[in-house]
């Protein structure tokens, strides 16, 4: 491919990563003289786009074409190889969104200069690699897509039940190690947000919920409307043959102090919604109904200061958390993958797996 032209294919790429619509994309002209992408097969002004699934206009290639000018010369979409040939003006390129078993387990709705990342995979929003990329590049790609606020949300009754651990029992070494240095990357694009998050805490939050709120700015949760049935939200991953990692014992701590923290995970404790309160582990108790928009109003308040003041202060007062991911070597999740892969961990994981096969 012809250097300039790859150069702003790869920029354009790179400031659009997440795959989001076409915002101020710009024109870049193709014609003969520039040799094809490996996923576009040239001929003079003609492209083909191989289409897997015969949806159009969203061709899948790592750079589709979302608004052109061009003619179908040739369509073939039955056929194992489908593809489309059409001949091209100018048009505007973006990267691959992102695939559509993603991005149906996470809605993006969009507040005005808010956007809420609301977790929606049934049953229970667990967190399986799919769900944990998507969140991630939407948390990330937030900002650039003119995002003054993220609001992260589950659905009424339950935030997330944490990590998908039957899926997780599949993975071999080398793909759960994968998982976790996804869900560290997670763990710190959340931390080093250049823009405030808020945890929308509908309901029940274990586990992997109860750390993705530990890492926003600010923690709303909900107050069960039956005292004998509350809410409850904890780190308990040695109930299920787990140890919890350190930079997430250490987000902890930031929350309810170190002595408190020590206790709290020595057991794998599951705090009711006004226990989590009165500890720090969370910052308001509001009705279920309540907790969408109690957040939103929250990031709205905050988002009326001083904007440079506001985002210094804010970036400065959260150094710690974003230093504990500088160093990605440091994270041990080697040591983790060792743990998990252990006798205990994988008899209590199992255990763990036959008893929601019967839930």
């Amino acid at each position: 491919m012809n250097s300039s032209f790859q150069r702003k294919l790869e920029a354009l790429y790179n400031s659009r990563r997440a795959g989001h619509p076409a915002l101020g994309f710009s024109q870049i002209e193709l014609d003969q003289e520039q040799e094809p992408d490996s996923s576009l097969r040239w001929n003079e002004r003609l492209l083909t786009f191989p289409i897997p699934d015969s949806r159009f206009p969203i061709p899948d290639s790592r750079f589709p074409i979302l608004d052109s000018r061009f003619s179908i010369l040739d369509s073939r979409l039955s056929t194992p190889d489908s593809h489309l040939t059409i001949r091209t003006e100018s048009a505007t390129i973006a990267p691959k969104a992102a695939p559509a078993q993603e991005t149906r387990m996470l809605e993006i709705i969009h507040h005005d200069n808010i956007v809420e990342l609301r977790l929606a995979r049934p049953p229970v929003n667990a967190l399986n690699p799919e769900l944990v990329r998507a969140l991630r590049n939407a948390v990330e790609s937030a900002p650039a897509q003119g995002a003054r606020g993220i609001m992260l949300a589950g659905r009424p009754g339950l935030f997330s039940a944490g990590l998908d651990v039957p899926t997780l029992l599949q993975l071999n070494r080398a793909e759960l190690i994968a998982f976790w240095q996804e869900f560290f990357g997670l763990c710190s694009a959340l931390a080093a947000s250049p823009i405030p998050v808020v945890a929308a805490i509908g309901g029940h939050s274990p586990a992997g919920g109860a750390v993705l709120a530990i890492f926003c700015d600010y923690r709303i949760m909900a107050r069960s409307t039956d005292p004998e049935k509350p809410f409850r939200i904890g780190l308990n991953e040695v109930q299920i043959g787990l140890s919890v990692p350190a930079c997430i014992q250490y987000a902890l701590r930031r929350l309810v102090g170190v002595y408190r923290a020590e206790r709290l995970l020595v057991v794998g404790a599951m705090l009711d919604s006004e226990q989590a309160l009165a500890v720090g582990m969370v910052d308001e108790l509001v009705a279920v109904d309540q907790v969408d928009a109690r957040a939103l109003q929250w990031l709205q308040t905050l988002l009326k200061l001083p904007p440079q003041a506001m985002s210094t202060t804010r970036l400065l007062a959260r150094s710690d958390l974003i230093e504990l991911f500088a160093d990605p070597t440091a994270l041990s999740v080697e040591e983790f993958a060792d743990g998990w892969f252990g006798a205990e961990s994988q008899a209590m994981l199992k255990e763990l797996v036959a008893k929601l096969k019967k839930s």
